[in-house]
């Protein structure tokens, strides 16, 4: 199965490029689970998650993108002048996919072990040739920052969780499970 955002979406996207004045990051629970772009000229893009149904126990958590503009606070607020997208913003793409859960694996599971599988998320190249289930979906943007480094705003395998470049409150960055592409 394959999840990819709407031309629409790609359109908000590329609204990116006019300039960013500031993200705000909005954290649900432990992580963060909203993140909205403030551009130049006033206009929000913001990027969540949804939640989709791919077989018995295996949803995937691809992005989607609106002009919702947040009435809550944020619990960070970057400077915009930060990044450069008018270099370019990058979807970010992966794969999802589960396969039987082996001896070793079943030993750390607690309850009815009988017919376990396990998730994993990766580049679709990485993809088993015994995963039972699998799904490539857009998970997520890169816009290059002045110092060069990336910043990444990515959906999570954890239920409706962002991973984001350098957030204290995010899960990791394994930078490594996507496939990138320019948006055009």
């Amino acid at each position: 199965m394959h999840f990819e955002i709407s031309k629409e979406e790609k359109a908000l996207l590329l609204s990116l490029s006019l300039g960013i004045e500031k993200i705000k990051i909005y954290k649900s629970g432990l992580y963060p689970s909203v993140v909205s772009f403030i551009l130049i000229n006033g206009k929000t893009v913001t990027i969540r998650i949804k939640k989709e149904y791919v077989a018995h126990w295996f949803e995937v958590f691809p992005i989607t993108v609106s002009e919702q503009n947040l009435s809550v606070s944020p619990e960070i607020e970057l400077d915009g002048s930060d990044f450069l997208p008018e270099l370019g913003v990058n979807i970010l793409s992966k794969s999802e996919w589960t396969v039987a859960a082996n001896p070793e694996d079943k030993s750390k599971m607690v309850g009815e072990t009988l017919g376990a599988m396990v998730q994993s998320e990766g580049l679709t190249s990485e993809i088993p040739s015994n995963a039972n289930n699998q799904a490539t979906l857009h998970a997520g943007i890169e816009i290059t920052k002045k110092s060069g480094m990336p910043f990444i705003v990515a959906s999570s395998m954890f239920p409706y969780a962002l991973y984001i470049s350098n957030c204290s409150f995010s899960e990791q960055i394994d930078e490594g499970i996507y496939d990138r592409a320019q948006i055009c």
